[in-house]
């Protein structure tokens, strides 16, 4: 018979070992992401009306509630409003 402190140890033994390689590439993935350049956090699409306009950046229009449009969420609803168009108004051209 093998007493439980033994089948405790056995047990922790085996479980450290199948742990270690995972371990290991845990440690790489966290190294490679320390290494990568910090992404520039996406800046709001909309910034409500109490935001004072010496804080809001550049390029954003206000609407008619007051609140702030990113040039990003006004090119996407732009995009988004044209697919909605028919076809023909879509890929109509100015031919003058």
């Amino acid at each position: 018979m093998i007493s439980r402190e033994e089948l405790s140890a056995a047990i922790t033994a085996a479980l450290e070992q199948a742990l270690t390689p995972i371990n290991q590439q845990l440690s790489e993935i966290h190294h490679s992401l320390k290494s990568l350049k910090s992404a520039k956090p996406k800046r709001p699409w909309t910034l409500s009306a109490s935001t004072p306009p010496g804080e809001v950046p550049s390029g954003y229009q206000q609407l008619e509630d007051g609140s702030w449009l990113s040039p990003e969420a006004y090119e996407s609803i732009l995009r988004q409003s044209r697919r909605s168009l028919p076809w023909e108004l879509r890929h109509l051209k100015n031919v003058d």
